[in-house]
């Protein structure tokens, strides 16, 4: 059986949203649509969702006036981190993954702001395959929260 992907475009996101809710919307709206007229989940699926939208559905959006000029952005990487590696870059270890700046990122957020990493990534994702889950009758069914990150030591995404 070969792999399908299917994109899903959402509203714009602001901080603080219900993911659960934003994700049934737009699987109702998508442009992939069943004979029921919306895109339903079905066993063998994986939802795979972006780390920032995860992030901000849990308000994880930190604004600084300098941006990142801020000093107090090295003070929140050291604070979000769970273990720094000393060395010219600031090379993180967070939620089990090797990230640079705990996964604090600029891109892709208004300007003055950073969006952080999503807490407990493992929890959030598991409480959302329950629920989605049991609203489409699923047994086999994954998510996986995903984020274009640097390689560790080497430049770019």
């Amino acid at each position: 059986m070969p792999l399908e992907i299917y994109p899903l475009k959402s509203p714009i996101l602001k901080k603080d949203f219900n993911l659960l809710k934003t994700i049934e919307f737009v699987l109702s709206k998508s442009c992939h649509q069943s004979e029921a007229g919306e895109l339903r989940l079905k066993n063998g699926d994986i939802l795979i969702l972006s780390s920032k939208v995860v992030a901000l559905s849990q308000g994880r959006i930190v604004h600084f006036k300098k941006g990142k000029e801020d000093p107090r952005v090295i003070e929140l990487i050291l604070r979000e981190a769970d273990k720094v590696f000393p060395g010219k870059m600031l090379l993180t270890l967070k939620d089990g993954i090797f990230i640079p700046s705990a996964g604090i990122d600029f891109s892709n957020a208004p300007k003055g702001f950073a969006i952080l990493w999503p807490k407990n990534s493992w929890k959030t994702a598991k409480n959302l395959r329950t629920a989605l889950a049991k609203k489409f009758k699923l047994n086999k069914f994954g998510i996986v929260i995903i984020d274009s990150h640097c390689q560790p030591l080497r430049w770019g995404t």
